[in-house]
């Protein structure tokens, strides 16, 4: 569950920080899913794929009490990253946290 990538922040703190009884709390910067990672003809859209994607990552991030958030890259983004852009997607991510409230 650390992986090299989205979890690899428990390297650090199942390693050194939690033994050392260390922890601080963790807010990861650049959060996201990189595009040229997505295949075409996935059974969803790229927007249920991303929406799904970030759902897993949210949840992956919510196991571990030390992360209080992370913050999407990007949103609203300048020229030349589009392709990063979760802008339209806010009201899908909405419906998801107020999900979270009843859950």
């Amino acid at each position: 569950d650390r992986g090299v990538l989205s979890g690899r922040y428990r390297h650090l703190y199942r390693d050194f920080l939690i033994p050392r009884d260390e922890v601080i709390p963790l807010a990861v910067a650049e959060g996201g899913l990189d595009p040229v990672l997505w295949q075409p003809g996935q059974p969803t859209t790229w927007r249920e794929q991303r929406v799904e994607e970030m759902i897993w990552y949210d949840t992956r991030l919510r196991e571990d009490d030390y992360v209080i958030g992370v913050a999407m890259f990007t949103i609203g983004g300048a020229w030349g990253w589009e392709r990063y852009d979760y802008e339209e997607l806010l009201p899908d991510f909405h419906d998801y946290i107020v999900s979270l409230k009843d859950a």
